[in-house]
């Protein structure tokens, strides 16, 4: 049956008054990397179809029988069915009626706490939401892409949950014309990093993936003045190697350039250059600098060297990109022939005689990986 002619009239009203506030509010906030607004005439006619079509009322309907179900305290359980199940319907929306309908939601503001775990599952999309504002953050990240980084940049700005803020950040990481400039990133990484309110959620361990994925310079150098000033060294450790393992030469690099950087953390130091790929010139180059350098131990160098070259990664599901690559056999195989080679080299090396017996053990460790890879390709 369809609706009264008045009632029609009040959905249109309250959908076009709260695209007025929003628009309004924007105009009131300093944000240091704005997005640019959609033209009024394409949000009157976004509004109009809503309301014509009825979807703005079958989506407010549906998301407050949600709330008053999970505000009545029921097993987690029960939450996370019926999350689920919304999300499975309101997914074969069009995506651009899906990214304003969620946004309209969010700018509402309502919300209710899930008794759920903030958990990534496959493809970085959550099997479970601490709050019902997360449920639509994710929502968010698959919906229109241009609508979700307008809407993302929106709850960066004025969220106080920094659950909401790592999800919030995904729709800026997506490949393609919409994902944010790595400056930005780095800038809202680092605003993250510097509310101490919020280190201890899920939301923040999980949105640390950033660094391995945005390839600017300040993502690292922002985790590791986060560590130095008192950041919890295991999650800033897990970050950090992740990112060395996928791209060594952003983590390698700047540690060999400045001494200052982790030298609070000799141990994580030590690890982070044994990622070196020493097949990179450059990375080579940053390698012996650090081994000949003075300001650094003894100790940290034999620990650098009883793990050089280390390769070891994790797996499991990310927030965002896809999870971590696993090392190619003919990459691994060509870096080690080139580390034989270097090792052989600093064994000859007056700089360094003071490391002789940790280099011959890594001579020796090496040249058996070598002679392995060269039995595994002749039976090929």
């Amino acid at each position: 049956m369809s609706k009264p002619p008045r009632i029609r009239i009040l959905t249109g009203l309250l959908f076009a008054l709260g695209v007025a506030v929003w628009f309004f509010t924007q105009s009131q906030k300093t944000d240091k990397h704005p997005q640019a607004a959609v033209p009024a005439a394409e949000h009157d006619a976004h509004a109009a179809h809503l309301e014509r079509t009825g979807k703005l009322a079958e989506f407010a309907k549906e998301w407050r029988a949600t709330l008053s179900l999970v505000r009545s305290h029921p097993e987690p359980e029960l939450v996370r069915a019926r999350l689920l199940e919304l999300r499975l319907k309101w997914l074969e929306e069009d995506p651009l009626v899906l990214a304003q309908i969620v946004a309209f939601l969010l700018r509402a503001g309502d919300d209710a706490a899930t008794g759920l775990p903030f958990e990534v599952g496959p493809g970085g999309v959550l099997g479970s939401w601490p709050t019902l504002r997360t449920f639509l953050l994710e929502l968010l990240a698959c919906a229109d892409p241009d609508q979700a980084a307008l809407t993302a940049r929106e709850v960066l700005h004025a969220t106080r949950s920094v659950d909401e803020y790592a999800l919030a950040l995904k729709p800026l990481t997506r490949p393609g014309p919409w994902r944010a400039p790595d400056a930005e990133l780095a800038d809202r990484f680092a605003g993250m990093l510097g509310n101490r309110d919020w280190q201890n959620a899920d939301g923040f361990a999980e949105a640390l993936d950033l660094v391995r994925v945005c390839h600017s310079p300040a993502v690292v150098a922002a985790l590791e003045d986060w560590l130095n000033s008192g950041g919890d060294a295991r999650l800033a450790g897990m970050a950090l190697h992740e990112a060395a393992a996928e791209d060594p030469a952003r983590v390698v690099l700047p540690v060999a350039a400045d001494p200052d950087l982790l030298a609070d953390t000799p141990v994580l130091r030590a690890e982070l250059m044994a990622r070196a790929a020493i097949s990179d010139p450059a990375q080579e180059a940053a390698v012996l600098s650090y081994l000949e350098n003075g300001s650094i131990s003894q100790d940290e160098k034999n620990r650098f060297l009883g793990l050089f070259p280390l390769r070891s990664a994790t797996t499991g599901y990310r927030l965002y990109g896809g999870n971590p690559a696993p090392f190619q056999q003919a990459t691994v195989a060509a870096d080690d022939d080139a580390t034989l080679k270097i090792v052989q080299s600093w064994l000859l090396d007056p700089d360094l005689q003071t490391l002789q017996p940790s280099l011959e053990a890594m001579e020796t460790r090496v040249r058996t990986w070598v002679n392995q890879e060269w039995l595994l390709r002749d039976r090929k």
